[in-house]
């Protein structure tokens, strides 16, 4: 609709005939994005458990004297994990929208401009 000013069912339709008509290209840019997400996701999950990780053993040192050191960092670290997990899957969700969208316009250049 934003594209072609047509109507909902006609921009559905001409969107739908775009997909089929190259659905390669489609299908190539949504696995390539896939897998970029998914080692995004796991990285940013690596990188906040390790930042859990050093805040538990250096924040809670003996030194200090006002925190008692932490015996067991398991349960935290898979809260922080799991809670990483599901919000940078939301974040980077965007960006699989952002490829889809970029993927439709590319598609509607070629068909228009060749």
């Amino acid at each position: 609709m934003a594209l072609s000013g047509d109507s909902f069912c006609a921009s559905a339709w001409s969107g739908f005939l775009i997909n089929i008509k190259h659905g390669f290209s489609f299908i190539f840019a949504n696995l390539l994005a896939n897998i970029l997400i998914f080692f995004g996701k796991i990285a940013i999950t690596i990188a906040n458990c390790y930042t859990l990780y050093l805040f538990t053993s250096f924040g809670t040192s003996q030194t200090n004297s006002d925190l008692n050191p932490v015996f067991s960092i398991s349960a935290p670290m898979v809260i922080v994990g799991v809670t990483t997990y599901i919000t940078s899957s939301v974040f980077l969700g965007v960006f699989e929208e952002a490829v889809i969208a970029l993927m439709m316009c590319k598609c509607i250049d070629i068909d228009l401009n060749g």
